[in-house]
């Protein structure tokens, strides 16, 4: 965030006083004031949305996989230490001859 000293918003709240006047330096402040309201609601949107765009496209949450190892090593999780019926020979098509 933007780092200001008291001494630096004292000299801009004096100089704003000089240049907008007494009378309209509430109105521009409330004008102001709601800007900064809806650009902090904008970004808190975006944010909001970029991580549930990056949580949706996450592979590792894909439930086609059985857990973060089988995606990262890209094999087959064993359990029972038997390989999955679909690798099993027994179960895969043979060619007709």
């Amino acid at each position: 965030m933007i780092d200001i000293a008291w001494s630096e918003f004292l000299f801009i709240a004096l100089l704003a006083l000089i240049l907008i006047g007494p009378k309209e330096l509430p109105s521009v402040l409330r004008y102001i004031g709601r800007w900064v309201g809806k650009a902090r609601a904008f970004a808190k949107d975006l944010s909001e949305q970029l991580d549930l765009h990056a949580h949706l496209n996450d592979p590792t949450d894909d439930p086609k996989h059985n857990s973060k190892e089988e995606f990262k090593n890209n094999q087959p999780v064993l359990q029972n230490n038997e390989p999955p019926k679909d690798m099993d020979p027994q179960h895969i098509a043979k060619p007709k001859s």
